[in-house]
């Protein structure tokens, strides 16, 4: 090798380290700031409380008529529904209904009632609807004993009942399910074995967010590590394998840190439950369980200093501060179409609904594009651009000394 090759290969080299060495700290510095991410660009937004906290596992009256006797036709908010049980007395029998539609006999007097319920396809009930029959003029009005405002039609979806990973999910999840027969001790004794059984730590590969494939992770390899969104998307996946409800959140505090974790369906409180896997927590007082949106109201007033500390336990100090603002995953279905990469995101197959009001307006969108590649994507990507960099400088700092040696000039 002649010496002059051997001088370039030192002014690539040396061109080459400086650049890299001078921009490591650059990289390490903007690694460093809190990022959007991708669901800031993409996320619908909205102040209608209504959009996130719809009802699901309602029965309600589709229609009532009256001729030789009185028929009801039903309908419902069940995902993965089966079929519907009807009782004409307290301590009378259920009787399943073949279809969405009752049969009963005209009533001797003004004023009858029911009940009615539905059951899921992974045999799991709803809570029993009481409605009183009123007739008169010969015309029947069929009455909630609680009237509720439930969506026909939920812009949510679903994990269906037949999806091939289900069985496996089953297999891991209903012996810790069936050791209690009410719901609520079966969320909490969910949410424990999540905790207990998903590692904590820092994966080698991006998340997946499907229950099954995590759960045969950590069986195959050992050293297996999660973060707070595998360990929320497990909590919902073995919620949903035994007949219960349960969708995944994200939170995020005033200076950007980020978390995980779901919103349960309870039957007996007749609404959405917040629950966080990976601490094993949710938020109770006075017997009444709190929704991301109410911890969310609390964590405002505490920082505007309408309410002292709130009573009850949190993981630590500043738990509380995650609640800022909050989006709602809108979908749970990550065993039949797994989250695999932000393109799932941009294309709109996984949508998000974030949440508005005076302290949390709406976001910047194109603020949040430039925001994520600065913060995230330059310094994911940024060392192997640094290196050809600095490869294409030393070559043009070469190029540029070969010209002036081939015109004479003093190089």
């Amino acid at each position: 090798m002649s010496i002059s090759s051997l001088r370039s290969l030192g002014i690539i080299a040396v061109i080459t380290a400086t650049t890299y060495l001078a921009a490591i700290p650059l990289l390490r510095l903007l690694g460093s700031c809190p990022h959007p991410l991708i669901t800031d660009i993409t996320a619908q937004e909205s102040g209608d409380i209504h959009d996130f906290y719809w009802k699901i596992n309602q029965v309600t009256i589709a229609r009532a008529n009256i001729q030789d006797s009185l028929t009801v036709q039903f309908m419902h908010s069940v995902p993965n529904f089966s079929f519907y049980s009807i009782k004409t007395a307290p301590d009378g029998n259920w009787k399943k209904l073949d279809g969405d539609t009752a049969t009963m006999l005209t009533p001797d007097s003004s004023r009858s009632s029911f009940f009615i319920k539905a059951t899921n396809l992974f045999g799991a009930e709803t809570a029993s609807f009481y409605y009183t029959v009123a007739i008169r003029d010969n015309r029947p009005s069929v009455t909630p004993h609680v009237s509720c405002r439930t969506l026909r039609d939920i812009p949510f979806r679903f994990e269906q009942f037949a999806t091939p990973d289900m069985n496996y999910l089953q297999t891991q999840t209903a012996p810790v399910a069936t050791t209690t027969t009410d719901e609520w001790q079966k969320f909490l004794a969910l949410r424990s074995w999540v905790n207990a059984t998903v590692p904590f730590g820092n994966p080698r590969r991006d998340s997946n967010w499907n229950a099954a494939e995590i759960l045969k992770e950590i069986c195959k390899r050992r050293g297996a590590a999660f973060l707070c969104d595998e360990h929320a998307a497990v909590f919902v996946g073995a919620c949903i394998s035994n007949g219960l409800n349960a969708r995944m959140v994200y939170l995020r505090s005033e200076t950007g840190k980020g978390h995980y974790a779901a919103e349960v369906w309870s039957n007996q409180q007749q609404k959405w439950v917040y629950m966080d896997p990976l601490y094993d927590f949710s938020y109770c007082d006075n017997a009444v369980c709190y929704t991301t949106l109410d911890l969310h109201n609390l964590y405002l007033k505490t920082r505007h200093g309408r309410s002292q500390t709130p009573r009850g336990f949190f993981p630590n100090q500043d738990y509380l501060n995650l609640f800022s603002e909050f989006q709602i995953i809108m979908a749970n279905d990550f065993l039949s179409h797994p989250y695999q990469s932000v393109f799932d995101i941009i294309s709109g197959r996984i949508k998000t609904l974030r949440w508005l009001d005076a302290d949390t307006p709406r976001l910047n969108k194109w603020r949040a594009a430039g925001e994520l590649i600065l913060f995230y994507y330059v310094p994911k990507i940024g060392r192997p651009l640094i290196l050809c960099a600095g490869f294409s400088a030393a070559m043009i700092v070469i190029a540029g000394a070969a010209r002036k040696k081939e015109t004479g000039a003093p190089s």
